[in-house]
């Protein structure tokens, strides 16, 4: 296993963060879940290239919202425009092609896994804060 792999597995040990790991050919994949609601549960991934002393690190938090028709489709695209001009210090939102909301964020790591964690965990807090503005304009969703 690379040293950026094996540093990030030991860091979630040691910080008790269960991830479910996935080796990959060019990457580890760490993945969980979390509930906002009793109906709304979000995916998220952590992905790692491997490398000893570079990484791509990208983390991905799924299942946010949908756009629950075609015609408010712009209208999820400026309001995520705007989410993303307000909140998006690390993270951005963006819609995927079957009209799902995700946010994302992505850097090369070295030594810094601390900050890498901290960018993770601060992902669950960022998505309660703007699920109210969310379902203010779009309404609730129920997401399993």
């Amino acid at each position: 296993m690379d040293k950026i792999n094996e540093r990030f597995q030991n860091l979630l040990k040691e910080k008790s963060f269960p991830m479910k790991v996935i080796e990959e050919s060019d990457a580890f994949i760490y993945k969980g879940r979390f509930s906002i609601t009793d109906v709304h549960t979000i995916d998220f991934a952590v992905s790692l290239s491997k490398g000893d002393n570079r990484s791509v690190a990208q983390v991905v938090f799924q299942n946010i919202a949908y756009c629950k028709n075609k015609e408010e489709e712009n209208k999820w695209l400026s309001f995520l425009n705007q989410l993303n001009r307000e909140q998006g210090i690390y993270y951005y939102f963006s819609m995927d092609e079957n009209q799902r909301v995700f946010m994302r964020y992505v850097c090369e790591i070295s030594q810094d896994l601390e900050n890498l964690f901290n960018v993770l965990v601060q992902g669950p807090y960022l998505i309660k804060t703007i699920m109210p503005q969310i379902e203010s304009e779009f309404g609730p969703f129920i997401v399993l």
